[in-house]
C-alpha cells in the first residue's frame, strides 16, 4: 500500500477546509464515516490526523516478503539490499531452515551495511525493520558525508604510502570504505523515496527528476572511487614490496587522482563547463604518468600486483570523466535556461 498521495484542499463552508482520506487508508485503520479523529498541528508545520480508535493488527508499513528457501546467502543479502534501496520499511524473510543462525549473520552484515536496520528473530522467520525518520537526513548531507569519507580515505592512502610498514594506516581505509558503502545505500534509499513522491506529484518538474537521476550518478561515482581505493590497498597490504619500491610515485598519482575527482565533483555541483574541461585536460597528464609507471613496473618480480593498482587508478580517472559528463550536461542545461 502506498504511503504517499497528493490531495487537494477543498473549501467547506465559510470557515473550514477539508482534505479527503484515501479509502484504502481508512479501511486499514478501521475508520468509517462518522468516526472521530484528532487533527493536530505540530511544531514542524505538519498537520496530523490521528484516529481515536484504530483496528487491531493494522498493517501500514511498506513491507515486502522474501522467500529465502532456494537462495544462497549472498543472493539473500543482495535481495535485502535491493529491498532497502527500493524504500521498504519492513523486510520479512521466510523459508529459513535455521533462523537463529542466519539472524546472527544478518545482524553482523546487514546492520553494519544498511543504516537504520534492526533484525528481529520471530517464530515464522526473520523480520528486518528500517527505523529511519524521513527527512531527518537530506540527500545533500549524504553527498557531503560521502565526500568527507572519500577525502579521508585518500588521506589515509597517502599516509600509508609514506609509511608502508605501518599496516594499520592501510587497514583504516578498509574501515572507511564500509562507512562509505553505508552512506551510499542510504543515499539510494532517499533518492528512491523522492522519486516516488515526485512521480506521484503533479507539480514535480522534469528538472527535479533529472536532478535526482544526476545525484544517483554522483553518489555511485563516489562509491566507485571508494571501492577502488579499498581494492588497491588490499593489494598493497598483500604485496608490501609495491609500496616500498614505488611509494613515492604512487603517492603522486593518488594526489593527482584525488584532485581529479574533487575538481570533477565541483564542476558538477557548480555546472561549471570551464572547470569540467580542465579536468578533461588534467586526465591526459594523469594517464601519461600511469603509463610511465606501468613501464617501470617491469622491474618488479610480481608485476601483476602493481598493474592491478595502476588499473584501479585508471578506473578512478574514468569515474571522474563520468562525473564531468554530467557536469557538462548540467552546464548546457543551465545555459539553455538562462541561468548562466
Amino acid at each position: 500500500m502506498s504511503l504517499f498521495e497528493a490531495r487537494k484542499v477543498l473549501r467547506v463552508g465559510a470557515k473550514s477546509y477539508a482534505v479527503s482520506i484515501p479509502k484504502k487508508w481508512a479501511s486499514a485503520l478501521g475508520l468509517k464515516p462518522g468516526d472521530m479523529v484528532d487533527v493536530i498541528l505540530d511544531k514542524n508545520g505538519f498537520i496530523i490526523i490521528k484516529p481515536r480508535r484504530a483496528t487491531e493488527n493494522v498493517v501500514l508499513a511498506n513491507a515486502v516478503t522474501i522467500d529465502a528457501g532456494s537462495m544462497s546467502k549472498e543472493e539473500l543479502f543482495k535481495a535485502i539490499e535491493g529491498s532497502y534501496i527500493e524504500g521498504y520499511d519492513v523486510v520479512k524473510i521466510t523459508g529459513i531452515a535455521e533462523p537463529e543462525i542466519l539472524a546472527a549473520e544478518l545482524i553482523t552484515k546487514v546492520t553494519t551495511r544498511l543504516p537504520g536496520t534492526v533484525v528481529l528473530e520471530e517464530p515464522d522467520g526473520i523480520t528486518i525493520k528500517v527505523a529511519l525518520s524521513e527527512g531527518v537526513v537530506s540527500l545533500g548531507e549524504i553527498v557531503q558525508k560521502m565526500l568527507s569519507v572519500m577525502n579521508n580515505m585518500y588521506s589515509r592512502m597517502m599516509d600509508f604510502l609514506s609509511k608502508p610498514s605501518v599496516r594499520s594506516l592501510g587497514e583504516k581505509i578498509l574501515i572507511l570504505d564500509d562507512e562509505l558503502d553505508r552512506m551510499y545505500f542510504l543515499g539510494l534509499r532517499i533518492i528512491k523515496k523522492q522519486l516516488i513522491k515526485a512521480r506521484a506529484s503533479d507539480i514535480a518538474s522534469s528538472e527535479e527528476l533529472r536532478a535526482l537521476v544526476d545525484a544517483t550518478l554522483l553518489i555511485k561515482a563516489i562509491e566507485h572511487v571508494g571501492d577502488s581505493l579499498d581494492r588497491s590497498v588490499r593489494v598493497m597490504l598483500e604485496e608490501p614490496e609495491i609500496a616500498e619500491r614505488f611509494g613515492g610515485r604512487l603517492l603522486e598519482l593518488y594526489r593527482m587522482s584525488m584532485k581529479l575527482v574533487l575538481d570533477a565533483v565541483n564542476s558538477y555541483r557548480n555546472a561549471d563547463l570551464r572547470q569540467a574541461l580542465k579536468v578533461v585536460a588534467a586526465r591526459r597528464e594523469y594517464k601519461r604518468r600511469i603509463a610511465e609507471l606501468r613501464q617501470a613496473a617491469k622491474q618488479l618480480d610480481k608485476v601483476s600486483a602493481l598493474l592491478n593498482v595502476l588499473q584501479e587508478l585508471e578506473l578512478v580517472g574514468a569515474v571522474a570523466m563520468d562525473i564531468v559528463d554530467v557536469a557538462i550536461s548540467r552546464s548546457a542545461s543551465a545555459f539553455g535556461s538562462g541561468k548562466k
